[in-house]
């Protein structure tokens, strides 16, 4: 049963979904439902910013942010195409393995595993590159080593420069590796 939010016009503290939403929104575990809802919530902000007549500053603010979010949005869409077929023409089992246990052991703070401030001296593609890899002491040249393999020269510089991109790359791994583990 829906609840009623309040007064319209009103921002509202909670969202309102339907039985059967919440139970297929439960089952889609590894979601940052919060996030998702904040991006919608930015986009049509944008989007309201950008049909007015005579804008203010926080309108345009609003309407590039909505821009910076498509971007990203973007990004990572590209990132998990090329994760997953990544997974599908050269990941090892061991390299699914490692990326599979990252994500487990990470919890609900998988989504700053690629954030810049997390990986301390490497970024994010270095990072996660160095995680997959059999040898402890693997560091940027095995890193660079891997990305070349990985993408094609056109995503090679957005691998190292967009951490949207690097994220969709192991969840687009992780969504192949899923589907196929449990029949091996």
């Amino acid at each position: 049963m829906a609840k009623k939010l309040g007064k319209r016009g009103r921002v509202p503290r909670a969202v309102s979904i339907s039985a059967e939403l919440d139970k297929r929104m439960r089952q889609a575990k590894s979601v940052n439902w919060s996030e998702v809802a904040r991006l919608a919530f930015e986009r049509k902000l944008g989007e309201l910013a950008g049909v007015k007549k005579e804008k203010s500053m926080a309108d345009v603010i609003d309407r590039l942010r909505a821009s910076q979010q498509k971007k990203a949005s973007q990004m990572y869409k590209d990132g998990f195409r090329a994760g997953r077929e990544w997974a599908e023409d050269y990941a090892e089992v061991g390299q699914l393995e490692r990326l599979d246990s990252l994500q487990s052991d990470a919890g609900n703070d998988w989504e700053l595993r690629f954030c810049e401030a997390y990986t301390g001296a490497f970024c994010v593609a270095e990072r996660l590159a160095m995680s997959l890899a059999d040898d402890d002491d693997a560091g940027r040249d095995e890193a660079k080593q891997f990305w070349k393999r990985a993408v094609i020269d056109e995503l090679l510089e957005t691998a190292y420069t967009q951490e949207e991109f690097v994220r969709g790359f192991a969840e687009g791994a992780l969504d192949l590796w899923r589907t196929v583990k449990t029949k091996l």
